[in-house]
C-alpha cells in the first residue's frame, strides 16, 4: 500500500462479484438436476398431506406463483386446482426437465430468479416449497410481496 486511497470498485466488477454465489448455485442445480428429478420422496404421507392442505387453500379462479419449483412435481399436482399456475426456477436444467413432463394446461414453467418471478403479478397466491432455506437472502425477493396479494388472502 502506498498510502493513497484505493479507487472504488468498478460498477460492473461489483455486479459480477455479487452475482458469483448466485451463478455458482445455478451451476450446481443445473449439474444435479437429473439426479434431483430421479430421487424418491422420502415421506410420501407428509408430501400428500402438504398437497391436500395447499389445494384446500386454493380457489379455481386463482393465479398462483411458485418460486423454486425445481423439476415441477408439486406444480404439476397443484395446477389443476387453479386458473393459472406459474412455476419458476433459476436453473435452466430444472425447468427443462419440468417442461418435459405431462402437465395441466393451466401450468406455465418459467426460468427466472426469485426476485424477478414477481414481475408477472398480480397473483392470488404465492408458494415456495422447500426453497427458502436455500436462498442467501430470502427477505430481499419476498419483501413487499404480501402487499401484492388480494386483501382476502
Amino acid at each position: 500500500m502506498d498510502g493513497r486511497p484505493s479507487a472504488p470498485p468498478l460498477p460492473e466488477y461489483d455486479q459480477q462479484r455479487k452475482a458469483m454465489p448466485h451463478n455458482r448455485s445455478m451451476r450446481f442445480w443445473d449439474r444435479i438436476a437429473k439426479r434431483y428429478a430421479a430421487r424418491q420422496i422420502t415421506d410420501v404421507a407428509a408430501y400428500e398431506a402438504l398437497l391436500a392442505d395447499v389445494a384446500l387453500r386454493l380457489n379455481p379462479g386463482d393465479r398462483v406463483l411458485e418460486i423454486g419449483c425445481g423439476t415441477g412435481g408439486t406444480a404439476i399436482r397443484l395446477a389443476s386446482h387453479v386458473a393459472s399456475y406459474t412455476a419458476t426456477d433459476f436453473s435452466a436444467e430444472m425447468i427443462r426437465i419440468a417442461r418435459s413432463k405431462l402437465a395441466p394446461a393451466t401450468l406455465h414453467f418459467e426460468r427466472t430468479d426469485a426476485q424477478r418471478a414477481f414481475d408477472g403479478a398480480p397473483f392470488d397466491a404465492i408458494c415456495a416449497f422447500n426453497f427458502l432455506h436455500l436462498v442467501d437472502d430470502f427477505e430481499r425477493p419476498l419483501s413487499g410481496q404480501a402487499d401484492r396479494l388480494p386483501d382476502d388472502r
